[in-house]
């Protein structure tokens, strides 16, 4: 379990260093201050508790079982901590620092109170593991015990119930995910609390259930740490990865478009420009190729036989397509056939498409991007599907004549 506590204390100090960055931007920023000091605290918690880290400070000061006294103030400092940065998040900064002096004389003289009765009392043996049970009926270290266990779950469960309340109301999604991330972390160190002293009690009685508090709360701290971690940077994060996840999908869209884009680039070379763009602009990169389509789509209209359109909605029927997929399959096979009858200098006399207007600005409220995304990626897997209707048009010529190029 003690590679556990280091991950945890990890996963807290890397949230910290995350914030830490925000705190450099504007680092008279009380709300910043007061959660990064709140993520410090917390690793430090994490740490403090491992028993490796505790053997080392009892030994570095020469005092036994001084590190647990300390991992006690700290455990009440983070619930602390966590108080004033909700404040900070709730309210507005002269009403949040009101409150939170109030919290701190509180959780300040509670930690004062547990120092005085380490001082008072006798705990000549180290324990590392099971402090808590090991002095559970010692006069004042279990004065000591008792004190950061109930403070410390009153706090938390305080905490609980206020960041629940505040998750429901919450506007942001980010920060209402981030609030119940907070909340799974608070559920969880309630319980490692209680576990504790439910095995104190146990002591008081003779009853042995030390494993509660020597080997499930431990446990239930790293998960804790985890949660709590991400917690606290997703409300910022979310909108980051919010906006990386709006990237990926229009680069995925601007990909989309290449089959189609390339076909009337091949039909039409001048559509496209000559003038290279920068390749991080991607909102710039899809206007471009979106323009270049649409010039594309115009320069290929005279070649559009309207016998196509019918035929393909007769091959989309038959397989079932219904609805903007078959839209989509539709104009992007007449393009296809276009193409073709460029390439072999046939034209057609032109009425008013339909399809043409879908082409134009999209279909169904359907914006333009998503719309010729729709009809590139059903040109793409329609590699013989022009060359099937090109015969079912056989004989329809008589309706739309060909109109021959001039040669000359």
């Amino acid at each position: 379990m003690s590679g556990g506590l280091w991950v945890g204390s990890a996963l807290v100090f890397a949230a910290f260093l995350y914030k830490l960055g925000d705190l450099f931007a504007d680092p008279r920023n009380p709300t910043r201050r007061a959660l990064c000091a709140m993520l410090l605290i917390g690793s430090c918690t994490m740490l403090a508790v491992d028993p490796a880290w505790i053997a080392a400070v009892n030994r570095w000061t020469g005092v036994p079982n001084f590190a647990a006294v300390l991992a006690y103030c700290l455990i009440v400092a983070f619930a602390a901590s966590i108080q004033i940065v909700l404040a900070f998040w709730r309210y507005s900064p002269a009403t949040a620092w009101r409150r939170s002096r109030w919290w701190l004389l509180g959780y300040g003289t509670v930690i004062i109170t547990m120092i005085v009765l380490f001082l008072l009392g006798n705990a000549p043996v180290e324990r590392r593991v099971d402090f808590d049970t090991y002095y559970a009926r010692t006069p004042y270290i279990s004065g000591l015990i008792l004190c950061y266990l109930v403070a410390g779950s009153i706090a938390y469960g305080n905490i609980l119930v206020a960041t629940w309340q505040w998750s429901k109301v919450a506007g942001r999604p980010p920060l209402r995910r981030g609030l119940r991330l907070i909340v799974v972390s608070m559920s969880l160190a309630l319980a490692c609390l209680i576990c504790k002293l439910v095995a104190v009690f146990a002591r008081w009685f003779s009853v042995d259930l030390d494993f509660l508090s020597s080997s499930v709360a431990p446990g239930l701290v790293v998960v804790a740490a985890g949660a709590f971690a991400v917690g606290c940077v997703f409300p910022v994060a979310g909108h980051r990865l919010a906006w990386l996840s709006s990237w990926i999908r229009r680069f995925r869209s601007y990909r989309a478009l290449f089959p189609l884009w390339n076909g009337l680039r091949a039909a039409t070379p001048q559509i496209v420009a000559p003038i290279q763009l920068p390749w991080w602009d991607l909102d710039l990169r899809i206007t471009r190729r979106l323009a270049e389509i649409r010039d594309g789509i115009l320069a290929v209209r005279p070649h559009i036989n309207p016998a196509v359109a019918k035929t393909a909605m007769r091959h989309a029927q038959r397989s079932g397509v219904e609805g903007t997929d078959r839209d989509a399959a539709i104009e992007a096979t007449c393009l296809k056939y276009a193409i073709m009858a460029k390439a072999r200098g046939e034209s057609f006399p032109q009425g008013t498409r339909q399809e043409d207007k879908r082409a134009a600005g999209g279909v169904d409220g359907m914006d333009e991007l998503d719309w010729l995304v729709r009809v590139s990626r059903a040109y793409s897997t329609l590699p013989m599907a022009a060359h099937s209707i090109a015969g079912d048009t056989t004989g329809m010529h008589a309706d739309n004549a060909v109109i021959p190029h001039d040669s000359r």
